[in-house]
């Protein structure tokens, strides 16, 4: 199996998603609905798997902090017209990819925010 193969095994394990859904283009946050702890985890198993320090990776920029689904703070937010994104930095699987590639975390290519 090809450190590819892996890693979108590891994407599809956590979030759920169709293997088809993940594609390189493909947003984690976004496109996959991967928050929170569920992102910390994948990190973790693609930092055990590959053999890459994780431990220094802010995840919460990537996912958005762990919390229960408040249906009052998104009416808040749509109000103020805000997003419940705002401030997250998509991380999509071409990041991941080339992390896993060069053995060592690296920053994604475009700092894009929610």
């Amino acid at each position: 199996m090809t450190d590819h193969d892996v890693l979108l095994d590891l994407i599809v394990e956590v979030t759920g998603a169709k293997r088809a859904r993940v594609t390189d283009e493909a947003s984690l946050f976004h496109d996959l609905g991967m928050a929170g702890l569920d992102g910390a985890e994948l990190l973790e198993k693609i930092g055990t798997r590959f053999d890459i320090d994780m431990s220094r990776v802010d995840w919460v920029r990537y996912f958005g902090e762990e919390r229960p689904y408040n249906p009052f703070r998104h009416l808040w937010c749509l109000l103020r017209g805000r997003r419940l994104d705002e401030g997250i930095v998509q991380l999509r699987v071409s990041d991941l990819k080339r992390s896993v590639a060069a053995r060592r975390w690296c920053e994604p290519s475009r700092e894009e925010t929610g």
